[in-house]
């Protein structure tokens, strides 16, 4: 998925972030806090600034830390 397919999608990106949050029962630290995953897609979703809202950062820490195995 291109950048921008992932943004046309944030909003799936955040609800599934939280799902699986839960599920993998992360912690809030990586969940909500500054640099937590749905904290930089909403970030992200909002077009505001935030300590980390790069793209290509973000989509690696949603592809490594919400991983399923």
């Amino acid at each position: 998925m291109t950048d921008d397919e992932f943004m046309k999608n944030i909003l799936s990106a955040a609800h599934l972030a939280c799902i699986i949050s839960y599920l993998k029962e992360l912690s809030i630290t990586n969940t909500v806090g500054d640099l937590g995953i749905v904290h930089q897609l909403i970030h992200l979703a909002a077009g505001t600034e935030g300590p980390c809202v790069n793209i290509s950062e973000i989509r690696e820490e949603f592809k490594t830390l919400l991983l399923l195995s």
